[in-house]
């Protein structure tokens, strides 16, 4: 007999045809039929069961990798905050210590230097440390936390000033300054005449004293903050002791007796006096 599905040749009474598979009972090859379809559905839901599985299984997969390569980020970013840090500490480690290994630069201090200075027809020496101007052929002298004075050299006859101090006195009064008081004082074995003068609130101090038998230096201590005028007085000698004189303007000291003894040569003199401290007062 034949298989009805596929034509072969198969023996009488066979329930399936070896070649096809198909059950030559129809009740059978209806069973099978249900039995295949039973089983195709079983397989097609056991399939759909793997492909959720499956896809399951990859989710989680990407989920995993992209919690790892979050983490993985983390890291690195962590990483390079780290050597950021370490980078700006080292930075400043060496920028500590090139302050600390290099001198701060100072200013060097100004050395003082003592000054020659000329004045009219000679030369003085300012002590280092103090400060002058000039005016009118009269130089100041100052220290300005402690004093100042005006320096000259005059014409005149120190033995006869200082023979004759109520007369110089009275003169300058009759000029419109006020004198207190007049003295002698001898400073580093050199006799100075000092006038008192109360100028309104301040007072000042005329001094003279001998440079030459027929010179004399004289001018204006001011004095503050507790100076002396014995004081002042030492560094007017200083300053006196530098003084070089042109040669063309050193008198004969013999010349000097023949004012001293002449009446009218005094007046000259003390008129001479005035006016030279009118030039250092004004």
């Amino acid at each position: 007999m034949k298989c009805p599905k596929c034509g072969a040749d198969v023996r009488e009474g066979a329930k399936i045809c070896l070649s096809c598979g198909y059950y030559l009972n129809s009740e059978d090859n209806e069973n099978n039929e249900d039995d295949t379809f039973d089983d195709s559905f079983d397989e097609y839901v056991e399939g759909k069961e793997n492909n959720f599985d499956d896809f399951d299984n990859s989710q989680d997969e990407d989920t995993e990798k992209s919690g790892f390569k979050f983490k993985k980020n983390i890291i690195y970013i962590i990483l390079g905050l780290i050597l950021i840090i370490a980078l700006i500490i080292l930075i400043i480690g060496l920028s500590n210590k090139n302050n600390k290994s290099t001198p701060t630069a100072t200013s060097t201090p100004e050395v003082k230097t003592s000054k020659k200075v000329s004045i009219d027809n000679y030369k003085i020496t300012v002590p280092a440390g103090l400060e002058y101007r000039i005016g009118n052929n009269i130089i100041n002298i100052s220290d300005d936390e402690a004093y100042s004075f005006s320096f000259k050299i005059n014409d005149g006859n120190f033995n006869s000033y200082s023979s004759n101090m109520e007369e110089i006195k009275s003169r300058l009064n009759n000029s419109g300054y006020n004198v207190i008081s007049s003295e002698k004082k001898t400073i580093s074995e050199k006799e100075f005449l000092i006038f008192t003068l109360s100028l309104g609130s301040d007072v000042s101090y005329l001094y003279i004293t001998e440079y030459s038998p027929v010179k004399i230096c004289m001018g204006v201590i001011n004095v503050h903050n507790k100076s002396s005028v014995n004081g002042v007085c030492e560094v007017v000698l200083k300053v006196l002791n530098t003084v070089d004189m042109d040669d063309d303007s050193n008198d004969d000291s013999s010349n000097s007796s023949n004012s001293v003894e002449d009446s009218s040569g005094i007046n000259d003199n003390f008129t001479s006096l005035v006016e030279g401290f009118k030039s250092v007062l004004n």
